[in-house]
Order: C-alpha cells, then sequence, then structure tokens
C-alpha cells in the first residue's frame, strides 16, 4: 500500500468516524430533550393539580388531589428515575 492510499484510507476512517459521533451526539441531545419535555409536562400537572387544590381549599370543600395522586402522577412520569433510565436503555 502506498503511503498516499494509507493517507486515503485513514481519512475515510476519521470521516466515517466523525460522522458516527456527531449521530451520537444528535440522538443523545434529541433524548435529553425528550427528558425535558417529560418535565415540563409533569411540572404543568402538578401545578394543575395544586392549583385545583387551592381553589376547593378556599371555597370549602375537600381537596381534588391528595398526596397519594401527586405520588402517583410522578411515579407513572418518565421523570422519575427508574423510567428515564429504563428509556434510555432502549436507545
Amino acid at each position: 500500500m502506498t503511503k498516499a492510499e494509507e493517507i486515503a484510507k485513514l481519512r475515510d476512517t476519521r470521516d466515517a468516524l466523525a460522522t458516527q459521533l456527531n449521530e451520537y451526539v444528535q440522538e443523545n441531545a434529541r433524548l435529553r430533550a425528550f427528558l425535558i419535555a417529560q418535565a415540563a409536562i409533569l411540572n404543568a400537572t402538578i401545578a394543575g393539580m395544586q392549583a385545583e387544590n387551592q381553589q376547593r381549599i378556599h371555597r370549602g370543600e375537600s381537596i381534588a388531589y391528595p398526596e397519594r395522586a401527586f405520588e402517583a402522577v410522578c411515579n407513572d412520569s418518565l421523570c422519575n428515575h427508574n423510567a428515564a433510565i429504563a428509556y434510555l436503555k432502549r436507545r
């Protein structure tokens, strides 16, 4: 193999590795964005539950969402630790 062929082969390998790295970085960014979006949804859901509870308290009614409801929402979300890890491992 000539020097020029060796250099060409090394460049091809470098380019292939750069492409793979770029794809990995983009996929990682998509996964992180998805989990951040899930966290925002969870925060909005919890805020809505809290607001409903406050409205009921001000009207003298019993709360709509007890503590276990908040725990259930968090546990069913992709934002809990185990679900997020499991989601990332599937990718």
